[in-house]
């Protein structure tokens, strides 16, 4: 196993999957990416359907690329948002540095890579076009009513990832 992808997200659960990622890559001289996502805000109320619209809007500013009539109304307050939801993507570094300074990473080869959208889509994509061998995640304890209400990153990485996944949970060891 050479390459191992490892999302973190700050919580206990994601803490424990790193520390076992570093073990199993300081025993067989495995290259760690760990990713964190800031997570993209619902942009439908605003007339986008994704990210790529909601970029082309804080750039477009003042140019035809601004899609949303209302966007173009009320530009301030939605510069304003455009400004913390890339404010957000610092933050997420600023978290998996700290995170990472707290680790035992002596030793490892590792890289750090911040995205931006909606977690599961953008941990698959890059697990896919990176050609990881391994994904190696925590799992919150959340409820079953609640995943079955909103969902879970990590049963939607399991679904659908492009190689193996190994959960971390909570309440495991390490």
């Amino acid at each position: 196993m050479k390459k191992m992808l490892v999302p973190i997200d700050g919580s206990d659960a994601s803490k424990k999957a790193a520390a076992r990622a570093i073990e199993i890559a300081k025993q067989y001289g495995s290259e760690i990416t760990f990713l964190t996502v800031a997570k993209a805000p619902d942009l439908s109320q605003y007339g986008m359907s994704d990210v790529t619209d909601f970029n082309e809007i804080v750039t477009g500013v003042g140019s035809t690329s601004v899609k949303s009539a209302e966007f173009q109304d009320n530009s301030e307050f939605h510069i304003e948002k455009a400004a913390l939801f890339h404010g957000m993507k610092g933050k997420q570094a600023q978290m998996l540095d700290d995170f990472l300074a707290k680790m035992d990473t002596s030793g490892v080869t590792f890289n750090k890579v911040v995205l931006e959208g909606e977690p599961s889509v953008e941990i698959l994509k890059f697990a896919e076009s990176e050609k990881f061998d391994l994904i190696l995640m925590g799992r919150r304890g959340f409820s079953k009513l609640r995943r079955l209400f909103i969902g879970s990153v990590t049963q939607r990485v399991i679904a659908d990832a492009p190689c193996p996944v190994y959960i971390m949970h909570e309440e495991d060891t390490v």
